[in-house]
């Protein structure tokens, strides 16, 4: 049952969220403006067939092989240990709006 419930979590933001963000994103390549091609810089799709093999579980909704280099590199002074604890915090946030600021109180703590 919790599978399901998960199956459906992410159906539901892949057309809340995911599509209207490829969608924003898609529409700035080609674009003029400087400042929308930065956004997407360095960016790369990945298919929902890779998310889910580079995923733990279908519950992870951090893919660490990615999140801890990346962290690392926009944050030098964390050691590999402090960025795993940071993926920790995230991921046992609530997936509701309380989640969301209380994630956003972690990422300024750092």
């Amino acid at each position: 049952m919790e599978e399901m419930k998960n199956l459906y979590s992410i159906v539901s933001e892949r057309k809340a969220v995911q599509e209207p963000i490829i969608k924003i994103l898609s529409s700035f390549k080609g674009s003029q403006n400087s400042g929308n091609l930065k956004l997407i810089q360095g960016c790369e799709y990945l298919s929902p067939e890779k998310i889910l093999s580079l995923r733990k579980s279908i519950s992870n909704i951090i893919l660490t092989d990615i999140f801890i280099p990346q962290v690392i590199k926009l944050n030098p002074f964390l050691n590999p240990e402090d960025a795993l604890e940071i993926q920790k915090q995230l991921e046992r946030a609530r997936p509701d709006i309380e989640g969301n600021f209380f994630r956003l109180a972690i990422l300024e703590r750092h």
